[in-house]
């Protein structure tokens, strides 16, 4: 088996961008019921494990569109906090929640989850995808990763044994990297450094600046590196990620200098060594032109 070191770039910029999934709520329903999350978290996810209900979000004029029948094994995933509302009955009645039941016998159960942001960066480059996600049930496709997943989850919830609910945060991880996948293979980026991983020759440049940022890469290099010329590296680049190849790298070794000084256990002279500058005080003028305050500052804070 052939090894590839340092080319699973999606698994490098997940690892640099921490994005946290977290399950905080795994209703089941019957009857005359409505749920409406809106406003409770940045982004989420919700998870149908069983049963069938009804979907209410508004269009892009701010009305009500018409409601979506989903099913087990659908997944709606929230990028931002747009409207959104299940119902068991088509017209839901209102727009609060609502778990009265009234002695219906068909049983939804759903997965409910938060994505917290480490950072603003992780934000932005979550947000790289559409506000709202709704991936259908492939229950019955063979190799399908997301929908193994969903019936994981569903089991694991469903058989509730000690250390469930820290496994089910796991998954939700888990779940956001099969998002992030699906909108990588079918193209459905609008922008940021995900929107350049669609393409292959930017992709080894990506692969470049997140798994060696300590390199002396000029654009001349990473150019060479991805097989393009200067000018369409450049060109690209901005066309994709909306900042050029060195001011993107430039805020990967800021990124990464400004956690190393909040961990606090590296000198300024070993930060300045692992991110390639050839001083102290050429990575302190780097850091204060980009994040506006000088590094000894930020740590001292």
């Amino acid at each position: 088996m052939t090894n590839r070191p340092g080319m699973d770039a999606l698994s490098e910029v997940f690892a640099f961008y921490p994005l946290r999934a977290h399950v905080y709520s795994s209703p089941q329903v019957c009857g005359t019921w409505r749920i409406n999350p809106s406003g409770m978290h940045e982004a989420g996810f919700h998870l149908i494990t069983a049963g069938a209900c009804w979907l209410h979000m508004k269009g892009p004029d701010g009305n009500q569109a018409e409601p979506t029948r989903v099913h087990a094994g659908d997944l709606l995933f929230l990028v931002e906090d747009v409207w959104h509302l299940f119902s068991g009955d088509r017209e839901p009645g209102g727009v609060d929640t609502q778990l009265e039941h009234d002695g219906g016998e068909s049983i939804t159960s759903m997965i409910c989850g938060s994505i917290e942001f480490a950072s603003v960066s992780a934000a932005t480059f979550l947000r790289a995808l559409p506000p709202f996600l709704l991936l259908p049930s492939r229950l019955d496709a063979k190799g399908d990763a997301l929908s193994a997943l969903a019936l994981l989850m569903a089991a694991e919830l469903d058989a509730a044994e000690p250390g469930y609910a820290l496994v089910l945060d796991r998954l939700s991880d888990v779940l956001v990297l099969q998002v992030l996948r699906h909108a990588i293979r079918e193209r459905i980026v609008g922008h940021g450094v995900l929107s350049a991983m669609t393409d292959h020759r930017l992709f080894a440049a990506v692969v470049a600046m997140y798994t060696q940022p300590e390199q002396p890469w000029t654009l001349d290099g990473l150019a060479r590196h991805a097989g393009l010329s200067r000018s369409v590296l450049a060109r690209r680049f901005q066309d994709a990620v909306g900042v050029s190849p060195m001011h993107h790298l430039a805020d990967i070794r800021m990124i990464l200098a400004e956690r190393w000084l909040h961990d606090g256990r590296q000198s300024m002279a070993t930060i300045a060594e692992r991110l390639g500058y050839s001083s102290e005080a050429a990575l302190s003028r780097a850091f204060k032109r980009i994040r506006g305050v000088s590094p000894g500052l930020l740590r001292r804070r």
